[in-house]
């Protein structure tokens, strides 16, 4: 047998071989994980090195390939089906017995047990076959970022297979032999929601309900810490049959994967406070209805730029055609623009397909696999999918059901045109909130009475945070925080100093109008922030493509796709052909932007002034829009 699956090793009849030298071994491990593809030389090469490969590393590569050939003869040359290294077109593999490949064994086993139902021994004692081939850290001995990428995925294999293989044994009524392996293992992935759900039924089945609980009360003390989220569905319908002691409900004779939910999926979060305006927006989302005849979802592209409040309307829209969606309504936030990574395709669909009654070692661990058994879900149902905070096209074509009765609502920074030329996503579009809405706003936040106290003040400070709801809720949240201060002093305060620094809640920078911004910023290309930094050094309240050139001291077909970059993402906006504007508070941002890059470059900028004035030529700055 070939072992991967712990210390790269070949055990024979007559006991262990030796297979040579570190990277003679990592040679092997390569060409035994994949499985008897070709590959090449250079591969080879690159995986067994990484960036430290010596000018002689495809040399070594012959050298060990010849070397493993002979250990292998030797080593094999009894056996009916010996192994052997070939040489084939391109590169290299290995020829042998996928069953006599430990993780391609362990692969075979996994796969043919959860063929069978959860209450079948077979699919208990083929899960238990495979894990008993695992020994420990898979390519343990082996460095490098192969290694490590083949060890990770692997590890969630063996994760998600132990979670399996005890959700047979509790179905079969075997909960003791499951929870010292449970244990184990939840100690080393302690936010894995599943593998805490069986172990908590395991201890309920064998009698102890307080340790149960106990693990239970931690986890989610650790979920709310940590990651500020509460427990999943499952773990909670875990905890709530615990409590209510409903025989058989997660216990060991109540199946491995707890009941679907009774009710639909109502996951949209609440409405936001004080929504106002959008009564455009709203008819543009009414009128649009999954149309039965069609022949794949429907798809509502929410775009603007940060703060303007997309996700309230979506949200608002949602809660209100609710009715629409007997069969439900899904929400995952994509983190498109936020202080983690975006969240991959992949993840989102386990927490839909989860959401949506599937159980996690059911969840396809491949994206195409996984899409598919989500539209499968979703066929002939009628649901309402929101997802929010999409960074591009590509993040959310995987997460768009198949089914003609569902519909799609993606809020998003970027324009998302991809979405609306391949997938024909009805495109909606917000701007700012107009001075009424602006006004009316603000009275719903801080109260008739203040807002008639003050009306000219208030509609100033409307137009001081540019009608962005966003500014205006920070400004109001201010306000409300300190009674005392007037709503004549804010606007002062606003237009005295550092607007942005003004629209921003002591103690949680998260919520700033800057940190908004920030994002936005950070999401466009190097080429595209420097641009960004430079035209905060455009005169007058709009700009042409040869401005943003004499600014950066290139040609108009150079700034030309940058400046639809940052069109596209929403930090500029184009309001008629090659005639850019900016937000009135990003318009700030960009100038602090620009400043800091000028700082102590005087005579630089001096010229790149010069430049712009010759652009304009004789003509006067435009006045905008």
């Amino acid at each position: 047998m070939f072992r991967l699956l712990g210390p790269t090793g070949l055990h024979v009849a007559g006991g262990a071989v030796d297979l040579g030298s570190r990277k003679q071994r990592f040679v092997l491990a390569v060409l035994l994980a994949e499985g008897g593809r070709t590959v090449t030389v250079g591969d080879l090469a690159e995986r067994a090195w990484a960036d430290e490969a010596p000018s002689d590393a495809r040399n070594a590569v012959y050298t060990y390939v010849s070397r493993l050939r002979r250990v292998l003869e030797r080593a094999t040359a009894a056996e009916a089906d010996p192994a052997l290294v070939v040489r084939r077109p391109g590169g290299y593999a290995i020829e042998v017995d996928p069953g006599r490949v430990d993780v391609h064994r362990f692969r075979w086993l996994v796969a043919a047990g959860l063929r069978y139902p959860s209450g079948d021994p077979a699919r208990a004692a083929l899960l238990r076959e495979a894990l008993e081939l695992w020994r420990g850290t898979p390519l343990v001995d082996l460095p490098g970022e192969w290694a490590t990428r083949m060890r990770s995925a692997w590890c969630q294999l063996h994760l998600e297979a132990t979670v399996a293989w005890a959700n047979a044994e509790l179905t079969l009524g075997g909960a003791a032999p499951v929870i010292g392996p449970l244990t184990e293992m939840a100690a080393q992935h302690p936010f894995d929601e599943p593998l805490l759900a069986a172990l908590m039924r395991a201890l309920h089945a064998t009698g102890r309900r307080g340790e149960a609980l106990d693990s239970y009360t931690r986890t989610r003390r650790r979920l709310l810490d940590e990651l500020g989220a509460e427990p999943g569905g499952e773990l909670q319908s875990v905890h709530l049959s615990i409590l209510r002691e409903r025989a058989g409900a997660t216990s060991a004779a109540g199946g491995a994967h707890p009941p679907a939910p009774a009710t639909r999926p109502a996951q949209v979060p609440p409405a936001v406070a004080a929504f106002t305006g959008r009564a455009g927006s709203l008819d543009q989302l009414d009128g649009v209805q999954p149309v039965g005849e069609a022949v794949a979802s429907t798809v509502v592209a929410i775009v603007g730029t940060a703060g303007v409040g997309k996700t309230a309307l979506a949200v608002q829209w949602a809660h209100r055609a609710s009715h629409r969606f007997p069969d439900g309504q899904l929400h995952v936030d994509l983190q498109g623009y936020a202080t983690r990574r975006p969240t991959r395709p992949i993840v989102a669909l386990g927490e839909l397909l989860r959401s949506l009654g599937v159980h996690s070692a059911q969840v396809p661990a491949e994206l195409s696999e996984a899409t598919a058994l989500y539209r499968s879900v979703l066929a002939g149902r009628r649901v309402l999918v929101l997802l929010d905070n999409a960074r591009s096209a590509a993040q959310v074509r995987p997460l768009l059901p198949g089914s003609a009765d569902c519909l799609v609502l993606v809020t998003s920074r970027d324009r998302l045109g991809g979405l609306v030329a391949r997938d024909g996503a009805h495109h909606v579009a917000l701007d700012v909130l107009t001075a009424d809405e602006a006004q009316l706003l603000l009275q719903r936040l801080l109260g008739r009475e203040r807002i008639r106290a003050e009306a000219a003040a208030a509609a100033d400070l409307a137009a001081a945070c540019g009608y962005l709801p966003l500014a205006m809720r920070v400004a109001a949240a201010n306000l409300t925080c300190r009674p005392h201060l007037s709503i004549t002093n804010q606007v002062a305060e606003l237009r005295a100093g550092n607007r942005l620094a003004a629209l921003a809640h002591r103690g949680d920078q998260e919520s700033t109008v800057r940190r908004a911004f920030d994002l936005s910023y950070l999401s466009v290309s190097d080429k595209a922030q420097h641009l960004f930094r430079m035209l905060g050094d455009a005169p007058g309240a709009d700009f042409a493509a040869t401005v943003a050139a004499s600014l950066t001291n290139t040609t108009v077909e150079e700034v030309a796709p940058l400046l639809d970059e940052l069109a596209a993402a929403h930090l500029i906006n184009e309001y008629v052909p090659d005639r850019y504007t900016f937000h009135e508070l990003l318009r700030q941002y960009a100038r602090e932007h620009a400043e800091d890059v000028w700082r102590g470059r005087r005579p630089r900028r001096g010229a790149a002034r010069v430049r712009v004035r010759r652009a304009y030529g004789p003509a006067r700055v435009h006045a905008g829009p």
